[in-house]
């Protein structure tokens, strides 16, 4: 009688938890979730001026400056237009630099400004279905975008400026201007390609702990005030890995 009364106790408990999933589920599908976020974490830039691809430089001496350092912060909002798919718009700033001992010999300083506008992709909604609940969360996402920028290239072991992205004259391989005495003060325009995954873990069911990670196709090659000595241009690119805080609403 024992076992026959806990039996039906735990059906009717299971019944009524599975009652609650497809009614919560149900009340996510039909609302259209709001987010709003602020983030920051480290920055990479990959182009003419960068060593290694992967590792950079940490040394200081008279080949090398380190390419450490380097940060982006930024600010995000994203709305779900159904379980799987949503729209999220960026706006951030940040730093980067690198370093190219051969054939350039010479160091940049670059800062950034960007917006972009992507369309998401919600990989655990798309996997599990869109009835999914889970705490951890997953997805793509890519779209389109603008970069304000401006960079200054220093020659390694005297620090001598060698190039600006505002002074488009000194910006070739040719011999060094003597008028450049300043870093770049006015900033360049590009317009980018944001590809990147985000994840997500919720705390609670309004706040999200956010990592994200990012790459940023540019139309330009002058990112790090340099064009490509030999062979046709390459286009430059930099990436960021951030961690944030979101909060997010239904309506």
């Amino acid at each position: 009688m024992r076992t026959a009364f806990i039996f039906f106790l735990m059906l009717g408990l299971w019944q009524l938890s599975n009652g609650q999933n497809a009614s919560l589920s149900a009340e996510n599908q039909t609302k259209s979730a709001w987010s709003v976020g602020a983030y920051g974490g480290l920055s990479q830039f990959y182009g003419d001026l960068r060593e290694y691809k992967l590792w950079p430089i940490e040394a200081r001496n008279f080949d090398s400056q380190p390419e450490r350092g380097t940060w982006h912060g930024g600010i995000m909002l994203k709305r779900s237009l159904s379980p799987i798919v949503g729209l999220r718009a960026d706006v951030g700033m940040g730093t980067l630099n690198g370093t190219k001992r051969r054939v350039y010999f010479s160091y940049f300083r670059a800062d950034y400004q960007q917006a972009t506008v992507s369309a998401t992709l919600n990989l655990v909604r798309l996997w599990s279905g869109t009835s999914a609940l889970s705490r951890w969360n997953a997805e793509l996402y890519g779209g389109i975008g603008l970069v304000r920028f401006r960079a200054t290239a220093y020659q390694l072991g005297t620090g001598k400026i060698l190039r600006r992205t505002d002074i488009p004259t000194s910006l070739g391989m040719a011999p060094t201007p003597t008028y450049l005495t300043v870093s770049a003060r006015q900033f360049s325009n590009a317009a980018a390609l944001p590809l990147g995954i985000s994840m997500t873990y919720r705390i609670s069911p309004c706040i999200h702990v956010m990592a994200d990670l990012q790459m940023n196709f540019l139309n330009t090659d002058l990112l790090d005030a340099t064009l490509p000595a030999t062979g046709p241009n390459k286009r430059d690119r930099y990436a960021w890995g951030v961690l944030g805080l979101a909060y997010q609403w239904k309506k």
